[in-house]
């Protein structure tokens, strides 16, 4: 009896050098894509507090920081968003906004994914240039931190292509791959995004939530995974069980 293959030896056995490649960089641009959700925390993280007590400074919480209304009293530890566009006391309700338009951006790339067909062959186009607007995006916010118009916009885009981008991951690994190395490329994807997160938790930890620092790797990467799959080109080209169109509804 055959011993069953674990995912990774399907990936590392039954896979070309060709289709390692698209695995990879589809399964990099999608963990990056994640982390433009898992992020909002880290993106809004507050800063350290110091409140004066008995002419010492020590780190206190919000409500008593605002109180005391002095807005040099805080410390440049955690330079977040929240830090860099002074999201706090009084603008406690721009945050609001900004986190608002992040989902409503959010919301328009469902509705665009949902009533917009791309065509099989123009699929990893479209992905890849989802994840070149994606990586442009972060440049943005990277270039303009302390700019509230400008970093709403650019936040409201990085969800947008998010939730378009996401989906179209799984769709290319099953148009162009087939068999056990699909169904483990799947998985494969899945993991990706977990372990991303993990590195992703610990990247910030060790910049304290640099809003700059964290806009320009990620904008780094996206692009280079971005531009590389745009290029990529499959020696056994889509299924051709992926070029028929399907109608779910009859024809009125």
């Amino acid at each position: 009896m055959e011993k069953e293959k674990g995912i990774f030896s399907i990936f590392y056995h039954n896979s070309t050098p060709n289709e390692k490649k698209l695995i990879i960089s589809v399964s990099l641009l999608c963990s990056c894509f994640s982390m433009g959700i898992i992020g909002i925390p880290v993106w809004f993280k507050q800063p350290e507090f110091l409140c004066t007590i008995n002419s010492n400074s020590t780190i206190c919480d919000e409500s008593e920081y605002c109180l005391q209304n002095d807005p040099s009293n805080i410390s440049p530890k955690i330079q977040s968003l929240s830090y860099e566009l002074d999201l706090f006391c009084e603008r406690q309700y721009k945050k609001r906004m900004i986190l608002t338009l992040i989902f409503l951006g959010g919301l328009i790339g469902c509705l665009t994914n949902i009533s917009v067909y791309i065509k099989s062959e123009r699929r990893k186009t479209v992905f890849s240039i989802l994840g070149i607007i994606y990586s442009f995006a972060n440049f943005g916010v990277f270039l303009f931190t302390d700019n509230e118009f400008v970093v709403p916009i650019c936040l409201m885009t990085m969800a947008f292509t998010i939730m378009i981008g996401n989906s179209y991951g799984f769709t290319i690994i099953n148009e162009y791959l087939s068999g056990d190395v699909a169904k483990a490329s799947t998985i494969f994807l899945n993991l990706s995004r977990g372990t991303m997160g993990i590195v992703f938790a610990f990247f910030c930890y060790l910049i304290n939530a640099s809003a700059k620092v964290l806009f320009l790797v990620m904008g780094l990467g996206v692009f280079c995974v971005s531009v590389y799959l745009l290029n990529y080109k499959n020696e056994k080209g889509i299924k051709d069980i992926m070029r028929k169109t399907v109608f779910i509804f009859p024809e009125i």
